[in-house]
């Protein structure tokens, strides 16, 4: 793409989030892990070709929000927070096994999962009735897997606190 890199420089790759979303089992994650995790191997082989000594990061997904709300308004109720979970984790016990354990690589694993904080850094809607019998006004939050600025900004911290510890 025209960018020129030089043996020290770093690529990151943080992927996983919307491949995740609509699978409903167990075999549908396991399937889509092994097409995915191929891909990625592919795209780090074709970079560390293109610039020898390259260094690749892969940022372990981030949580959802902490609300089932923001999954129901997201998407109709039609992913639960519990299945999103359940993909997570087996997502990310296989992607610490195929890319964990690889410094000598220059390889390394991102934990910019430890600090999104999904309860406050996730976006809200506006204010609204706690249900049709109670007025009562309350906001809730309405994107299930996307952070708002400040989750992301958080991000941006995990991932400069990895930049400096490895300068």
């Amino acid at each position: 793409t025209g960018q020129s890199m030089a043996s020290s420089d770093w690529v990151f790759f943080h992927l996983g989030i919307n491949e995740l979303y609509n699978l409903t089992t167990d075999e549908d994650v396991a399937a889509m892990i092994a097409k995915e995790f191929a891909q990625w191997e592919l795209m780090i082989t074709s970079i560390k070709a293109a610039v020898s000594g390259v260094r690749v990061g892969m940022a372990i997904c981030i949580p959802p929000t902490a609300s089932q709300d923001a999954f129901g308004t997201a998407s109709n109720s039609g992913v639960s927070r519990q299945r999103y979970m359940r993909n997570l984790f087996l997502w990310t016990a296989a992607f610490v096994e195929q890319f964990g354990g690889r410094t000598a690589s220059a390889i390394y694993l991102v934990p910019i999962h430890l600090n999104l904080d999904t309860l406050n850094n996730f976006p809200y809607g506006s204010a609204e009735n706690i249900n049709s019998r109670n007025t009562t006004q309350i906001t809730r939050q309405n994107n299930d897997v996307h952070p708002a600025t400040s989750g992301y900004n958080q991000m941006a911290d995990s991932f400069w606190a990895f930049l400096k510890a490895k300068a």
